[in-house]
């Protein structure tokens, strides 16, 4: 009896915790339907997390560069507006999925991971902006 009272005990603690969690998770989106947001609305707040050299070779339409690496990003990245969706990108999406989660940290409310990064991005042949 008193195994089936911790087994239960320990069951609500993790369920209660993945409810918790998933709560403040960020959301990944493909880039097809990322590029059906931006058609829609080409006025969202979308980051490009990329090197200043990896952004020049080729970006998303409206994207603004705040490069991942550099030690001022947390600041720059917390200068935008909480209140609206994001929308971050990267190569590949790891570093966009770490940013992300700078995001949630920082306050932001709704947070999209571009999944796969550009290179899924090319592979649908979407445009890009020099």
């Amino acid at each position: 009896m008193k195994l089936f009272k911790y087994f239960i005990i320990g069951f609500l603690i993790v369920g209660f915790s993945n409810n918790m969690w998933s709560q403040g998770s960020v959301k990944n989106i493909d880039s097809a339907t990322l590029n059906t947001v931006l058609t829609k609305n080409p006025n969202i707040q979308l980051i490009d997390v990329r090197t200043s050299n990896e952004f020049n070779s080729g970006h998303l339409k409206k994207a603004i560069n705040l490069n991942y690496y550099d030690k001022s990003f947390s600041q720059q990245i917390s200068k935008l507006d909480k209140s609206k969706p994001i929308y971050v990108y990267c190569r590949s999406g790891v570093r966009s999925k770490y940013s992300a989660t700078i995001l949630k940290k920082l306050g932001f409310k709704t947070v999209y991971n571009l999944k796969g990064g550009i290179l899924s991005w090319n592979k649908l042949k979407l445009p890009l902006e020099k």
